[in-house]
């Protein structure tokens, strides 16, 4: 079967699938699902073989660096990590990503947590994946003709898979490019869909307010980075539509905004256990089991996301898991001494971000880096920069109050470097704790 026809075989069973009737349907299916995947997929994993026939609870937990380590017993195709990450390397250093091991696509996390990731992808998992993120994210059927622009700091062929159709045209935009030539690029393909990071698509949503680009998209779609409110409320006054949100990691396709804009886990797809941080709260860290990935599997995989449950269901009437928000990563969050003893206390990255947002109506943008657990840098720019900074440090002083934690020092630094090829983290931890706690 050749590309657009598995494209769209993928792309119709996704799009009209009968919608699961409960929780209940959905999480049997899922544990029907993983066992067939096990017994078809895992049995060729050297890592994996000797836990199938048993249930998921019992296969070890994976991370970063179990992945990396085990990547040659873990996966199906008898590939080699080293020979796969210096193919990755000379894609990147070549900015040509066409090059395969075999039908085998290979990509590289962008390592903002430290160690980079490696991820693998047969054509028929490039495949799938394109047919349902066609599913969910265009604005209209296949029947109509849609560019779509990837606004990206890597390609990848999983991107370039529905090349070659009549009806769909993808085109990537390369971040690491000068960027007046991407503006002038990205005009010149007038894109129906637009793709891309946060603070990318911000300065693009600039750019179009100042008159210099014209775009009008269709929809747009904000990955790879958080997608905070004064982010989000640019680009939707620049363009006079909605943000929507695709999650997406090195691990898989995770998660999609619905016709309503509410983000669903991708649960039709990949089993998501919970590590809560806060019950409460609905804070929790996902595990997740991805069941068609068969390439390098990714089972009981531990990611250092935070997110956050949303209470009420969504009007889609989806029983895919709604998200109210994607509120970091685990080292996005601040820990400071608490006043009665020195025992560390969690100042979520939201709170933080909340509060700067509504400081001083001159700040244009900042960073808050904790080097230590009483040594904060922070970055402000602002119209005023004196009344900005100012503002900044009586909202964060405000904020260690608030949350009962002894106050640390703060130095103000210098201006906030720009740089499209890494991603955007305004507030930050740049130190280890222990390990956060299921509570």
């Amino acid at each position: 079967m050749n590309d657009m026809l598995a494209i769209l075989w993928y792309y119709l069973e996704a799009r009209y699938r009968r919608p699961f009737a409960s929780r209940h349907d959905l999480e049997g299916w899922q544990a029907r699902r993983f066992q067939r995947f096990a017994c078809e997929v895992l049995v060729h994993s050297a890592f994996y073989r000797e836990f199938v026939g048993k249930p998921l609870a019992q296969f070890p937990m994976a991370d970063k660096t179990t992945m990396m380590d085990e990547f040659d017993r873990m996966n199906t195709r008898g590939l080699r990590r080293d020979e796969l990450f210096a193919l990755a390397l000379r894609a990147e250093a070549t900015r040509d990503f066409r090059p395969l091991a075999g039908d085998v696509a290979v990509g590289l996390s962008s390592g903002t947590s430290g160690r980079r990731g490696l991820f693998a992808t047969s054509r028929s998992e490039r495949q799938r994946y394109a047919g349902v993120a066609l599913a969910k994210g265009l604005p209209r059927s296949l029947l109509h003709r849609q560019k779509i622009a990837l606004l990206l700091r890597a390609n990848n062929p999983l991107y370039e898979t529905v090349k070659g159709s009549k009806r769909v045209t993808f085109a990537f935009f390369d971040l690491l490019s000068p960027f007046a030539d991407l503006m002038k690029a990205l005009a010149a393909f007038a894109p129906d869909v637009l793709i891309g990071p946060p603070q990318a698509l911000r300065l693009v949503a600039e750019a179009v307010v100042r008159g210099e680009i014209p775009l009008a998209p269709q929809a747009i779609f904000a990955g790879a980075e958080v997608l905070e409110r004064e982010d989000a409320t640019a680009i939707e006054a620049a363009f006079g539509r909605r943000v929507d949100q695709i999650y997406q990691a090195t691990e898989g396709f995770l998660g999609m905004s619905c016709r309503a804009g509410t983000l669903h886990l991708n649960e039709d797809a990949i089993i998501f256990e919970r590590r809560y941080i806060d019950r409460e709260s609905g804070r929790f860290m996902p595990v997740i089991t991805d069941l068609w990935r068969s390439t390098q599997p990714i089972v009981r995989y531990r990611l250092d996301d935070v997110l956050i449950e949303r209470r009420e269901p969504c009007p889609c009437g989806s029983m895919l898991t709604p998200i109210e928000r994607i509120e970091g990563r685990a080292d996005d969050i601040l820990f400071l001494p608490g006043i009665t003893d020195q025992t560390l206390v969690p100042l979520m990255p939201d709170f933080v971000r909340d509060r700067l947002a509504l400081a001083h109506d001159s700040i244009a943008d900042y960073r808050v880096i904790q080097h230590g657990p009483t040594e904060i840098e922070l970055l402000v720019e602002g119209r005023d920069r004196e009344a900005s900074c100012a503002a900044a440090l009586e909202a964060l002083s405000g904020a260690f109050d608030l949350v009962g934690v002894r106050r640390p020092r703060v130095t103000v630094g210098a201006a906030i470097p720009r740089d499209l090829g890494r991603k955007l983290r305004r507030v930050e931890r740049r130190f280890p704790v222990p390990t956060l706690r299921e509570r």
